[in-house]
């Protein structure tokens, strides 16, 4: 029983040795990577609590965003109503709360930006993937049809196609999908065009591999890091696009609250209540920055070639 006991504590030991030797496994890399990051903590602190306000406002909201009283017309933020409420950033020309109001306007916008980074990257990886791994006249379709939608004014295009369908969330996700994915069909096309010649891609050709086998299994996990990166950055972008399209009236219909919409609303009080745009400005400006900060610690986690020289 002893001799037993002495023979397990010996290869436990082992083992603990070979894995020490492994050194640390990518994942513990990425966390110490992070840790060493404070404005890439900061970008997934802000990330992570817009998330929780898209998920479920209701937790954190301490009033009904469509409440209307106009016995509270443009109070002031630290405003205490009779009832001993407290409207910490003041209220609009409607008398409902602005916090209330940013936190369930984080859904609108979340939901556009993920939708359509979604979207977006599906149609494009998936072109990508075809257009670089055929090459010839299936390359040079895809790519003339990529210059064609870049060609269109993205204003344009997004507008003609609100005022066909109407404004919603869905014909706004529509409207940016349908040009946002070009990027990604450019960067799979130049990652497949590196990989399709590699021994990697040979081998499986050799193997008896079918042409979807090797485009699933060996070309796309090789090209979704870089996939992952543009749709984070991309994410930022979509979330300003929707606040745009929503201050400009073509965005989600009201009452529902939009961050573009609060700002549009609080244009006309700049002079009498400046909290009415400032608010909701800073919610998307500092979503936006964490999506950015986020995104470029992404990008050299996961793209060591792209890592900044000061790092």
């Amino acid at each position: 029983m002893a001799t037993d006991n002495t023979i397990n504590a010996g290869a436990s030991s082992k083992i603990d040795q070979e894995m020490d030797d492994r050194g640390p496994s990518e994942l513990q890399l990425a966390w110490r990577e992070l840790l060493k990051r404070p404005p890439a903590l900061f970008g997934v602190f802000v990330i992570i609590t817009a998330i929780l306000w898209a998920l479920v406002p209701g937790l954190f909201s301490p009033h009904d965003p469509l409440l209307q009283d106009l016995e509270r017309y443009l109070k002031p933020p630290g405003f205490v109503d009779a009832a001993g409420n407290t409207y910490w950033l003041g209220t609009d020309q409607l008398g409902r709360d602005i916090v209330s109001r940013i936190i369930w306007g984080s859904r609108v916008s979340l939901s556009v930006g993920f939708a359509a980074v979604f979207v977006s990257g599906s149609i494009g990886i998936g072109l990508g993937l075809i257009a670089g791994y055929f090459g010839g006249k299936v390359d040079a379709v895809i790519s003339r049809i990529v210059d064609a939608v870049l060609a269109i004014p993205f204003v344009l295009l997004a507008i003609s196609i609100i005022a066909i369908l109407g404004a919603s969330l869905q014909n706004i996700v529509l409207a940016i999908a349908l040009r946002t994915w070009t990027v990604y069909t450019r960067v799979v096309r130049g990652e497949v065009f590196a990989l399709k010649e590699s021994d990697m891609v040979t081998a499986a050709r050799a193997s008896g591999c079918g042409t979807l086998r090797i485009m699933l299994i060996y070309l796309l996990p090789n090209a979704f890091s870089s996939c992952i990166v543009v749709a984070t950055i991309y994410l930022g972008r979509m979330i300003i696009i929707e606040s745009s399209f929503s201050f400009l009236g073509m965005g989600v219909p009201p009452p529902t609250p939009t961050w573009g919409g609060m700002l549009a609303e609080g244009r006309g009080f700049l002079d009498t209540a400046w909290w009415l745009t400032l608010f909701p400005g800073v919610a998307l400006t500092v979503t936006v920055l964490g999506v950015n900060l986020l995104g470029d610690w992404l990008r050299d986690v996961l793209d060591p070639r792209m890592k900044r020289l000061d790092d």
